[in-house]
């Protein structure tokens, strides 16, 4: 049986089971409704965290329906229906989980380091899946951009370039690097 919970102040029922964004210091955390009873309920983030509010203490502002789109996670996160850093964090996450190192913001490509091999990522056949099909047809991949602006280079009769950025996490420092390189295509 399902327990269910309803917010005074934010209107809202949710069950038990339910997926929501938790807001805490300002950060949105994927989060599990664990229980609702007594007056209390009890949140599991996907990160191992657990806290428990008074029913009539939350708010819309607190507790966030999660959309589908951040449950399952998408290829192309210009689709999530939730969108902050929360969610856009939780879709790279799960996608690496899944061995998905690649995803896309519209035209624009993340990657995710896996800091290991994949097999079969950046093989012939890979190349050649790529070569014949344009962005966003298949699952994100560096080749599908990579086809796409020289694809472009044909097309168009005009300079272009490429912007590769990186944004590197080092634990050894306080906060992020980024390393930009422009690439003249023309």
């Amino acid at each position: 049986m399902k327990l269910v919970c309803v917010f005074s102040k934010a209107a809202a029922v949710l069950f038990q089971g339910d997926r929501v964004w938790l807001r805490e210091d300002e950060q949105f955390l994927p989060s599990t409704v664990s229980s609702c009873s007594g007056g209390v309920v009890i949140f599991a983030t996907d990160y191992g965290q657990v806290y428990t509010y008074k029913q009539n203490a939350l708010t819309r502002q607190k507790v966030q329906p999660m959309h589908h789109s951040s449950v399952r996670g998408v290829e192309d996160m210009a689709t999530l229906e939730d969108l902050h850093e929360g969610a856009i964090m939780h879709n790279l996450f799960q996608r690496y989980q899944q061995k998905q190192i690649y995803t896309y913001i519209g035209s624009i490509l993340a990657a995710v380091n896996p800091y290991q091999s994949l097999l079969g990522l950046y093989d012939r056949p890979a190349v050649e899946l790529y070569s014949r099909h344009h962005l966003g047809e298949i699952s994100p991949h560096i080749f599908a951009v990579a086809n796409d602006c020289y694809r472009s280079l044909w097309k168009r009769l005009q300079n272009q370039c490429v912007l590769i950025s990186t944004l590197i996490r080092s634990p050894e420092l306080f906060g992020f690097t980024s390393d930009n390189k422009i690439t003249a295509c023309n």
